[in-house]
């Protein structure tokens, strides 16, 4: 994993060089593909497989057909703007605190949702998340043991390591009611861009894998997972910038 943590650095330095080499416009393009990517990506994981034009008429807030539709639409506008706040926090280099995960857990709930950044009072079962999870009563506690880690031990180790390692236990936890796989893959990815690294955007393609990390005994599985994506999330950054720089070249 060590050989994998160094390539993937490289290849992220590759990455920077080209961003500081490109247009504002090109960065701009490749910022709001990640963006969409993620939107889509996360509805996956949650079982809600959208369209084109679902993403589409979310991202523009468009009124929905229905009831159904407009509940839709409105998760998908409250993720884009939410991964938008989760990206200028991280130009801060803000460090994860209890406020930061009950904030991230503002950000996905709707704005009528009384338990919006309020810790789960209820037991199991977790949804569609397979992992045992904390009792509830004891939810508080382990989130500050988890926040003492990351202000105590996190610089120790490489950053996409520290991050999920608090990933992973941050889902064992499982802190609120619905949403906290939402949440805590938006506290995942601040760590991940307060570092210097794109997000790791886990694929529908990896959405049993990645329910089976979080079931696994150490952060390892998801770790590997993890890595995977960030290498695509570069890989796709540096086609993108290579595109619209001879975009601009040939106009």
């Amino acid at each position: 994993m060590q050989l994998s943590l160094l390539n993937l650095d490289l290849k992220n330095t590759q990455l920077k060089r080209r961003v500081r080499r490109s247009s504002p416009e090109a960065v701009q393009q490749f910022a709001e593909d990640l963006r969409l990517s993620w939107v889509f990506h996360d509805h996956a994981l949650e079982g809600v497989v959208l369209s084109e034009v679902d993403l589409r008429n979310g991202v523009a807030n468009e009124v929905g057909k229905d009831f159904c539709e407009q509940v839709m639409l409105d998760g998908i506008h409250r993720l884009y703007d939410a991964i938008g706040e989760v990206r200028s926090s991280a130009t801060s280099h803000r460090r994860l605190d209890l406020n930061s995960f009950k904030q991230m857990h503002v950000l996905c709930a709707s704005a009528t949702d009384p338990n919006a950044g309020h810790y789960r009072k209820q037991e199991g079962p977790l949804g569609s998340y397979l992992q045992e999870a904390a009792s509830a009563k004891t939810i508080s506690y382990r989130l500050r043991k988890l926040v003492e880690f990351i202000d105590e031990e996190a610089d120790e180790y490489h950053p996409v390591q520290a991050a999920a390692h608090v990933h992973w236990h941050y889902m064992s936890i499982f802190p609120f009611d619905k949403l906290s796989g939402r949440a805590g893959r938006l506290a995942m990815n601040l760590t991940l861009q307060a570092a210097g690294y794109p997000p790791a955007i886990i694929p529908a393609s990896a959405r049993a894998d990645y329910f089976e990390a979080l079931c696994s005994d150490s952060p390892a599985k998801l770790m590997g997972l993890m890595v995977e994506a960030l290498e695509t999330a570069i890989d796709e950054g540096m086609r993108t910038l290579v595109r619209e720089q001879k975009t601009a070249e040939a106009a």
